[in-house]
């Protein structure tokens, strides 16, 4: 499997994930061209494509722009539902419902979130935070993933310091803690 198939890969599709969601909504990814590995030389095992995007802070189907903020929880949304990809929504979002601005349906709750089509998670983001345009869901998303070393950042997640780094880098997350 190549980046390329987890760029382009429709819902429903194995190698869907948060790339695929979030690059569909906010970039319009095209596949331009197929380059062969004869076109090179010496030839490589691997096949070139070209992609074209086109960013947008309006995702793909709505006419309206998302804030920063909308943008932040959305992307955490995406990822949260993904890291437990086999998972129903239902139970991946059950620390979300009980303070949803909107409850999701029960339909669209006992989906896997490989099932949902990008424009879906949108969405799903305005039924579970409504829509502002200040966000304000971050804080719940950013507080069921409390860690000493890593903290949420608008592109995802960082880990704090260099010495966090470290210890992540030997598997601890605290001298003597074994994650």
């Amino acid at each position: 499997s190549s980046d390329l198939d987890k760029v382009l890969a429709p819902h429903g599709c194995k190698m869907y994930g948060p790339l695929a969601v979030m690059l569909q909504l906010f970039a319009s990814p095209a596949r331009l061209l197929e380059i062969p590995p004869q076109a090179f030389r010496p030839q490589p095992k691997c096949s070139v494509s070209a992609l074209r995007f086109n960013p947008s802070a309006t995702p793909a189907g709505r006419d309206t722009p998302l804030s920063p903020e909308q943008r932040t929880q959305l992307l955490a949304l995406v990822k949260i539902t993904f890291e437990q990809r086999r998972k129903m929504l239902r139970q991946s979002l059950k620390k979300y419902l009980p303070n949803a601005a909107t409850l999701p349906p029960d339909e669209l709750l006992a989906l896997r979130p490989e099932q949902l089509e990008p424009i879906q998670f949108v969405e799903l983001a305005e039924m579970l935070f409504g829509d502002d345009a200040r966000g304000g869901g971050e804080a719940g998303l950013a507080a069921s993933h409390a860690s000493a070393s890593w903290a949420p950042t608008k592109s995802g997640w960082l880990l704090k310091d260099k010495g966090a780094r470290e210890l992540e880098t030997q598997g601890l997350e605290r001298p003597g803690e074994v994650l």
